[in-house]
């Protein structure tokens, strides 16, 4: 007895795999995700959730598939990086490669926009950005560094977190590791252990590079006053980097513009604060859905191989969630966005 269509739709959706993937005559070829939990001193690893577990069980199908149709195509593969090289440089090398000035960064008119700038830079990269809903309890971020390599945000956190989590799994994917950002509070980042220590510096000096910081008139006031500030001058270095207030302290740390007892007073005050989610209206197209969802990489290299022949029309879909007749309307939104 066959069951009923509305019965697999169902259990693909519990499962976070196309409905074509339950209609095989065999169990597709499935790689475990590499997952290297992120500890810190004094905290337990969280359990995986069904949230969680849904959302890496869907990250590492989508994983498979990429890594399925990028052997039918030619084009450049990601490569980690294998030298040895302090955060910082390593940063400012990478900030270089990207080409994007603090000049252009600060033109961006609000934070979604620089998630979406950083998001595509490093799509066209060859690392492939997921997002996904889930409790702002469970993670910020996860990476498969697996080839090709996935980064997948927790669209339910705030927009700067996720620019931080964006980079800092980035550098997990430079490195060739994997890993998952819980929603530490600021006295557990502090105690983070090796290779997430790396990945915080990596992601702070990119994100609000040295010699801009020094350069910020904020910056030099707070320098200059030697005592602990409040947060006005923080939060408006934070809207011109599109970064959090805590990174913006953190960085004032590292470059030495604030000594180790201003810093810890500072830093201690917001060890259970969290930002609130930034609320309003989402996509409202399906194109828009599979930009925020999926991201143009990954639509990109789904519509080329259906070109060639590699998938059908109905497969795309179905990896993509979104009506066949929609398909187009994402291929024009992906273009357009790796375009710049």
């Amino acid at each position: 007895m066959h069951p009923p269509l509305t019965a697999l739709r169902e259990l693909a959706s519990l499962y976070g795999v196309p409905l074509s993937a339950l209609l095989l005559s065999h169990p597709p070829r499935k790689s475990l995700p590499t997952v290297d939990r992120r500890t810190y001193s004094g905290v337990d690893v969280p359990e995986t959730t069904m949230p969680l577990a849904k959302a890496l069980h869907r990250a590492a199908d989508l994983q498979e598939v990429a890594r399925a149709v990028i052997e039918h195509a030619d084009g450049p593969r990601f490569e980690a990086m294998v030298e040895d090289i302090e955060a910082d440089q390593l940063a400012t090398d990478q900030r270089r490669a990207f080409n994007i000035s603090v000049a252009q960064q600060r033109t961006w008119r609000d934070d979604n926009m620089a998630l979406r700038a950083w998001r595509t830079a490093i799509e066209r990269r060859g690392v492939f950005v997921l997002q996904v809903s889930m409790p702002k309890t469970e993670v910020r971020a996860f990476s498969l560094s697996e080839h090709p390599p996935f980064i997948v945000l927790n669209r339910s956190d705030h927009v700067r977190a996720r620019v931080f989590s964006l980079l800092h799994e980035f550098c997990h994917v430079l490195l060739g590791s994997a890993g998952i950002c819980l929603p530490s509070t600021s006295r557990r980042a502090m105690q983070a252990t090796e290779p997430e220590r790396y990945c915080n510096v990596f992601a702070g000096a990119f994100l609000v590079p040295s010699d801009a910081l020094r350069a910020d008139a904020d910056a030099q006031r707070i320098g200059a006053a030697a005592a602990v500030p409040d947060d006005a001058p923080l939060e408006r270095i934070g809207r011109r980097f599109h970064v959090s207030r805590g990174v913006v302290w953190f960085r004032l740390y590292q470059v030495g513009l604030v000594s180790q007892a201003i810093f810890t007073a500072k830093w201690d005050d917001w060890a259970d604060w969290f930002p609130a989610v930034e609320s309003g209206g989402g996509p409202t197209t399906s194109a828009d859905i599979v930009m925020r969802d999926y991201g143009a990489g990954l639509a990109s290299l789904l519509m080329a191989a259906k070109e060639r022949g590699v998938l059908t029309s109905t497969d795309v879909a179905q990896y993509l969630v979104v009506p066949q007749a929609a398909l187009p309307s994402v291929e024009a939104a992906a273009a357009q966005r790796l375009a710049g």
